[in-house]
């Protein structure tokens, strides 16, 4: 750590900071990073399912739910796959599905 980093942290921490030019950078400053931040979110969250894979999903989640409701599937297995139908059905309501984002994987058109 620079002795300036360590200076403006030991300020920071202590709250001795006068108010003025310097507060106004480590505000900007703490600004960006939070600018930052919600940009690295927002683009995590972007849209990585098409609709044939939505379509899918939501066939799969359907066909779960009228087994479970007419007894075809057995209580234990059927409330797993009727959590798993739920996912399916929240995933293809607003196109994300969070295990495709850390391997890039989309099946979203692209533009």
């Amino acid at each position: 750590m620079k002795p300036m980093e360590k200076l403006i942290k030991i300020q920071i921490e202590s709250k001795l900071l006068p108010r003025g030019d310097f507060c106004h950078f480590i505000s900007v400053k703490h600004n960006l990073v939070l600018q930052y931040n919600e940009a690295r979110i927002f683009k995590f969250f972007k849209k990585n399912m098409g609709s044939a894979d939505r379509i899918l999903r939501i066939i799969i989640a359907a066909i779960t739910g009228v087994l479970y409701s007419t007894g075809t599937i057995s209580i234990p297995s059927g409330i797993a796959l009727s959590v798993l139908a739920s996912v399916f059905v929240l995933t293809s309501l607003i196109s994300f599905y969070p295990l495709y984002a850390p391997f890039s994987i989309s099946t979203f058109p692209l533009k």
